[in-house]
């Protein structure tokens, strides 16, 4: 009887034992399966933290990439504002060179015009002035031509007047002799004679 209830109570031990290995295995087959789950998720979740990194990093480099070209916008910018202050400054300046050019070129203009009008006064008075001068010459050569015949008269006029006065002291010469004569034929002739006078002689007029 005692073989009999310890084979028993070994039977009923085996059977929990069995019971709980089946407990234990299922257990077992839990776990492994929470395992294989947890290893998926894992694997799942690694898998995702490398693509996670991955993207992080496309998205550092793609963020660095922004930066640099954020920078290199900020330069170019900067850059080109500072061309455009540039630029602002030439065309200032141009444009003050133009307005100087454009004052010079009409103050040259104005200038240009006051000379043409001083030359065209010039050759008007130039060209007076040569006919006034030719007019002038002309004057002067007829009033030398009438010097000339009036210096050849008063040559001829005083040629005559030389003549006439060499005439006039001849014939005063003869008269003076003759009434010398006269007078001392008075003194030597006898009174109550009536005195002859002398012949004169008429001088022929120079021609």
């Amino acid at each position: 009887m005692q073989t009999q209830a310890e084979a028993a109570e070994l039977a009923a031990a085996g059977e929990a034992i069995e019971v709980e290995r089946d407990a234990l295995a299922e257990q077992v087959a839990d776990l492994t399966r929470e395992r294989d789950t947890l290893a998926g998720k894992a694997e799942q979740q690694a898998s995702d933290l490398v693509d996670q990194a991955q993207r992080i990093e496309r998205e550092q480099q793609a963020a660095e990439s922004a930066r640099v070209e954020l920078a290199t916008a900020r330069l170019k910018i900067e850059a080109q504002a500072e061309r455009q202050t540039d630029q602002a400054t030439e065309i200032e300046r141009l444009r003050a060179a133009l307005e100087a050019s454009q004052q010079a070129r009409t103050a040259a203009e104005q200038q240009a015009a006051v000379l043409g009008a001083k030359l065209e006064g010039v050759t008007t008075q130039l060209a007076h002035q040569t006919e006034a001068n030719g007019e002038a010459r002309k004057l002067a050569a007829q009033e030398a031509h009438r010097a000339a015949e009036r210096m050849t008269q008063a040559q001829a006029e005083r040629d005559e007047a030389r003549k006439a006065a060499a005439a006039a002291r001849e014939q005063a010469a003869r008269l003076a002799g003759q009434l010398e004569a006269f007078t001392a034929a008075q003194k030597v002739m006898p009174e109550g004679q009536p005195a002859v006078a002398p012949k004169t002689t008429k001088t022929k007029k120079a021609e």
